[in-house]
């Protein structure tokens, strides 16, 4: 009996390890999107270029050794007049892909 249980246990425990480690980096995803976009938004009197190269910067250092998880493939940032947009796409190898907006 505890050669049909015990595996199917570790089997559940694994899946459950790596579904918390997936919900972390989620979450960091939106939080360092989120945050990124705000200092990104807070720059007064310069272009919009400075703007984005400033959002990706702090994006990437908030992200920087906290995923678990995953990787981090695209930071993109589009800034406009007062108005800062990042989106964060990473990789892992469970349940896909990983967004941050």
């Amino acid at each position: 009996e505890a050669s049909l249980i015990l595996p199917f246990l570790c089997f559940l425990l694994a899946v459950l390890l790596q579904t918390i480690l997936y919900l972390h980096d989620v979450s960091l995803f939106a939080s360092a999107a989120y945050e990124a976009a705000g200092k990104g938004a807070e720059l007064k009197n310069v272009d919009s270029g400075q703007r984005e190269t400033y959002a990706r910067e702090q994006a990437q250092k908030l992200l920087e050794g906290r995923c678990l998880a995953c990787t981090v493939r695209n930071v993109e940032v589009h800034a406009s007049s007062g108005r800062v947009r990042v989106k964060l796409t990473g990789n892992t190898g469970f349940l896909g892909g990983i967004q941050g907006d």
